[in-house]
Formats: structure tokens, C-alpha cells, sequence
């Protein structure tokens, strides 16, 4: 953020300015390391305008991520001062959030603070597995080399991500058309045929007289009805994400859904293997990867499994043996580690693993979508000729009685 300061130097000249920083104490302290004593700080107050706005609601979505380590990594290989590589990042990067951010680290680093330390600041956007691998290149004077393995595990995990949406956004988009239809129906349509399909007299149809009451309730409270529907979704978000509860019955859920349970639990796979390979072939100990892995996951279930094997592991068991009668890890998963444990190669094998997973998730996506597409179909289908039964029908049955009088 961007403060306004007052500060006088040891002749007593008064000097005004503005600075980039977190917060008060680092502008004070910056003003102090150019031999000046501050007289007065505020925070600059920004005009509201739609691109601050823009900027301040902007997220820093993985892709940003993806494309600041792999830049950042081919930058340090060539010889630039990571100081220099991380200034120049942030001057090219068109997401003002991450800008700030990467202006911020530059001036950590360039104060002394190491890149892993000065990235653990922002856990929301840098996980733990990132600033660990950084810390271990740092360590290991190999930080480009180090840059380049979590480039490539960013680049993985988002691939993966990009193909679950867009095999969901076909079926997305005639889930939403259908519920658009579907109020175009009760705000429009029916209000201006009420008339017509009341005059039809008789029994209504039960799903007329629901669509009937739906279209006055909907329009006559909409205060209410808005609310109805919106927050059940945004409480049930809320439960799965932030209450420990909701996230042990989200994850249990979501492996038992029919064909998509099997799908997760390739995905869960893939991120197991491929994060497990990735720091292990960077030298880190055994019980840090396993407890770093657990955390990637994404799941709470997978992560409680593996929390469990390292007080095995701590016993001096391997990580084989600590995963023997698991039920969330496979007989052939835990014998393919045991192999790689036996060779040497267990980041190898692991890497492997992953590729295998990768490449059956985006074969079981592809095969899902032609799964729904009769599925969805079907959906369409029962909508159109529940609408053409409810409104269409009693309109001719107002018709027809209107001709015989």
C-alpha cells in the first residue's frame, strides 16, 4: 500500500513524499536508513474508480503463479540478480495485486531477507510446499534449478485443473441455460398467460398450479425468494471450506459420487505423486515430504492417512510399510514405492506414478463428458415438455373451450 510521509533530515529540511510499503513501521524504518526522522505518516487515500476497484478485487489466479516462477527462473539462469528479476517481473505484471506483492518481496530480498522467508508472508497465494522447495534451493545454492522443479509441478497441477473445468463447462452452460429458460418462464411468461390458463377452468394440471404459484410467490416476495435460493449454496460453500466438519463430509462425499469418486481419487493420486517425487528429488527429509504431500492434497482424509504414517516412519519403518493397510493408498501403489524405496529411484518411481494418474484423469474426463451429453439431453428434454405440459396444454384447453362456447 502507498503512504503520504513528512520527514526532516539532521539540518531540520523538511522533505514530503510518498512510499510503497506494508505499513507504518517500514516507512519509518526506510525513512530512517536515508538519515531521516519522521514527522508524520498516512495512509494515501485512493479515488475510487472502477480500475482500483478492478485491481483490489482482482484474484491472482494460478496461471499468474505459473507464469512469475517460470520467468523468475529463466531470469536467475541467465545471471540477473534476483533482486533485478523480481523488480522487473513486477513492472510487466498486469495483475496490480501481484505486483504488490512482488514489489514487496523485491524489497525484502533486497534488505537481506531470503526469497523462501519473504514469500512465507503471502500463505494464500505461495503454499508450503513452494516456499519449502525455495528454501531447499536457497540452501542449496541452486535456486534456478530448484525454480524450474516447482515451475513444473505449478504447470502439472494447473493442466490438470484446467481440464476438469472444461470438461464441467459444457455441462455447466446447459445447467445455466436451463435455469435461465427456466426464469424467463416464471418471471415473464407465465404472469402474461396467467389469464388465459386460468380461464382454461377445471382441474389445472398439478404442475400448472405449481408453476402458477411459483411465478406469485417469486414475484410478490422476490426479496425472500432471492435468498432462499442463493443462501443454502453460499452457507453449504462456507461449511465445506471453513468448518472442519464440513470439510471431513465434503471430502468423504466427493469419492462417492459414481464415476466422479473415481475420477477425485485419480486426482488425488496424481497430486500425491507427483508433489511426493518433486520434493524428494530435492533433497528435503523423508518425514518433511510426507508431511508437505499430505497438505497438497486436498483432501482431508488422504492427508490424515499419511499424517498417521509418520510416526512410523519415525519408528523407522519406510514409507511402504508405514502405508500398509491403508484404505485410501492402493496394494499397487504402496508396492511401486516399495520398489522405488529398494532402488534408490523412489522419485523416479513416484514421477512415473504421476504421469500415470495425469493421463488417466484426462481419460476419464474426456469419457465423463460423452457420458453426460445423453444425460443432459434427457434434462433438456423433461424440462421443455414440463413446460409444454404445464403452460402449452391448458392454453389449448382454454381455446378449445372457448370455440365450444
Amino acid at each position: 500500500m502507498e503512504f503520504l510521509y513528512k520527514a526532516r533530515d539532521k539540518k531540520g529540511n523538511l522533505s514530503e513524499g510518498a512510499l510503497e510499503a506494508r505499513n507504518v513501521d517500514e516507512v519509518v524504518a526506510i525513512l530512517r536508513d536515508h538519515g531521516l526522522i519522521t514527522t508524520g505518516v498516512d495512509r494515501k487515500n485512493e479515488t475510487l474508480t472502477v480500475e482500483n476497484v478492478k485491481n483490489r478485487f482482482t484474484p491472482i489466479s494460478l496461471k499468474d503463479k505459473v507464469v512469475f516462477v517460470r520467468e523468475l527462473s529463466i531470469m536467475i539462469s541467465s545471471g540477473l540478480p534476483i533482486v533485478d528479476a523480481l523488480v522487473t517481473l513486477a513492472q510487466k505484471q498486469q495483475n496490480k495485486n501481484f505486483a504488490q506483492v512482488i514489489k514487496i518481496v523485491a524489497k525484502d530480498v533486497e534488505g537481506g531477507t531470503p526469497l523462501a522467508s519473504s514469500l512465507s508472508q503471502f500463505p494464500n497465494l505461495f503454499s508450503d510446499v513452494f516456499v519449502n522447495l525455495i528454501a531447499a534451493g536457497e540452501e542449496a545454492g541452486r535456486l534456478d534449478e530448484f525454480l524450474k522443479k516447482v515451475a513444473g509441478q505449478m504447470e502439472k497441477d494447473y493442466a490438470m485443473k484446467r481440464k476438469a473445468k472444461s470438461a464441467a463447462l459444457y455441462p455447466a452452460m446447459i445447467l445455466l441455460a436451463l435455469f435461465g429458460a427456466w426464469g424467463v418462464v416464471v418471471y415473464y411468461l407465465v404472469p402474461r398467460l396467467k389469464g388465459m390458463i386460468m380461464s382454461a377452468g377445471g382441474d389445472l394440471p398439478f404442475t400448472t398450479r405449481i408453476l402458477v404459484g411459483m411465478s406469485d410467490f417469486s414475484i410478490k416476495y422476490w426479496f425472500i425468494f432471492i435468498p432462499i435460493l442463493v443462501m443454502p449454496v453460499v452457507g453449504f460453500l462456507y461449511y465445506i471450506k471453513n468448518v472442519r466438519s464440513g470439510q471431513n463430509f465434503w471430502s468423504n462425499l466427493v469419492t462417492k459420487i459414481p464415476v466422479i469418486g473415481q475420477i477425485m481419487e485419480k486426482i488425488y493420486m496424481a497430486r500425491f505423486s507427483r508433489t511426493l517425487s518433486v520434493l524428494i528429488g530435492s533433497g528435503l527429509p523423508i518425514l518433511k515430504c510426507v508431511d508437505l504431500t499430505a497438505k497438497s492434497i486436498g483432501n482431508v482424509h488422504y492427508e490424515t492417512e499419511l499424517k498417521r504414517t509418520q510416526s512410523k516412519i519415525k519408528n523407522g519403518e519406510s514409507l511402504s510399510e508405514a502405508l500398509k493397510g491403508s484404505k485410501r493408498f492402493t496394494p499397487d501403489i504402496i508396492q511401486m514405492i516399495s520398489v522405488g524405496e529398494k532402488t534408490g529411484a523412489l522419485d523416479e518411481v513416484t514421477r512415473k506414478l504421476a504421469e500415470y494418474y495425469e493421463e488417466e484423469v484426462e481419460t476419464s474426463l474426456n469419457n465423463l463428458s460423452k457420458l453426460l451429453e445423453p444425460m443432459l439431453i434427457i434434462v433438456v428434454g423433461l424440462g421443455v415438455g414440463l413446460v409444454y405440459y404445464s403452460i402449452i396444454t391448458p392454453i389449448y384447453d382454454a381455446m378449445d373451450a372457448m370455440k365450444g362456447g
